[in-house]
């Protein structure tokens, strides 16, 4: 792959096509491109409370989040009765993988979303999961916060 060159003085040069991984200089200096792979399975940590989980990865400066919900689960129940809240304080963004679940915001107003929708839901909303399957979403944004003793 072309990434460019590198110079005696160590810049790269993107200008210049040059073979990035062999270049002999690059490896004496111990040049390091990191990777870091997790998996949901093996999580930084687990949230756990009735009727779901929020399994977390901390990655890359980001801490990303797995909620899965069973029929029934609904977060003024599940998650808010513990935290004394009546609705949730966190925003969030994320995606939907399975099942359906609702967004009923503080005004009034209650959405649903399914698998394949993106998602961003802002601060003051109940929740709860629509039908017989379970819900599974990923959440890129307020996972810190989420179901932790630190927020509700």
């Amino acid at each position: 792959m072309d990434w460019g060159l590198v110079h005696d003085d160590g810049n790269l040069d993107v200008a210049q096509p040059a073979r990035f991984f062999s270049n002999e200089k690059l490896r004496r200096e111990k040049f390091m491109w990191e990777v870091i792979l997790k998996r949901f399975e093996q999580p930084d940590e687990i949230r756990t409370f009735e009727k779901g989980r929020f399994e977390v990865v901390r990655v890359g400066g980001m801490t990303i989040g797995r909620a899965t919900y069973e029929p029934g689960w609904k977060w003024s129940e599940h998650v808010g009765r513990a935290a004394g809240a009546k609705s949730c304080a966190v925003e969030h963004v994320g995606m939907v993988l399975s099942g359906r679940a609702t967004a009923a915001m503080d005004d009034g107003r209650v959405i649903e979303i399914k698998a394949g929708d993106v998602f961003y839901i802002a601060p003051g909303h109940d929740s709860w999961v629509v039908g017989d399957e379970p819900y599974v979403s990923i959440h890129l944004m307020g996972a810190d916060a989420y179901a932790s003793a630190k927020k509700g």
